[in-house]
């Protein structure tokens, strides 16, 4: 489920950065929340310098936000290892300074999301969803279900 937006100013990032920076925040995902990496999918929007405005003035450095939607239910602590998990990796990953890598986190519960055709579980819930899928969608997530 969790749904990752990564806005950046247009030349910011190139193929390779958007690869290591959707892997790292699949890990990260799955390390501070326990999900399987299935689950995570990551988003990349560019966007021109022109477009994104900060205090009602056009950018002028490079920027990197990140908009992650994800299954209500954690705790803070969580969340907060979470955050700067993805903090951190923006500013390895996407060269750009801490100050200039945002990111918001969005709880949604569980009950208001569908995913491979099925109502997700609540966190922790997982395998119990999973082994209730049919094999034929069980057999699109491969050996990422075990």
């Amino acid at each position: 489920m969790p749904t990752y937006n990564v806005h950046y100013t247009a030349g910011t990032l190139d193929a390779d950065q958007k690869h290591r920076i959707a892997r790292r925040i699949t890990e990260a995902h799955s390390a501070n929340t326990g999900a399987q990496q299935f689950f995570a999918q990551v988003l990349f929007r560019e966007i021109s310098l022109d477009g994104w405005y900060l205090a009602g003035e056009p950018l002028t450095e490079p920027h990197l936000f990140v908009l992650g939607f994800i299954r209500s239910g954690r705790a803070l602590d969580v969340k907060a290892r979470l955050l700067h998990s993805i903090r951190d990796l923006l500013v390895e990953h996407g060269g750009v300074s801490v100050e200039r890598a945002w990111v918001y986190l969005c709880d949604v519960p569980a009950a208001h999301i569908v995913e491979y055709g099925e109502i997700l579980p609540e966190p922790g819930q997982e395998q119990g969803w999973l082994d209730a899928l049919p094999n034929s969608i069980r057999g699109l997530l491969g050996s990422t279900t075990k």
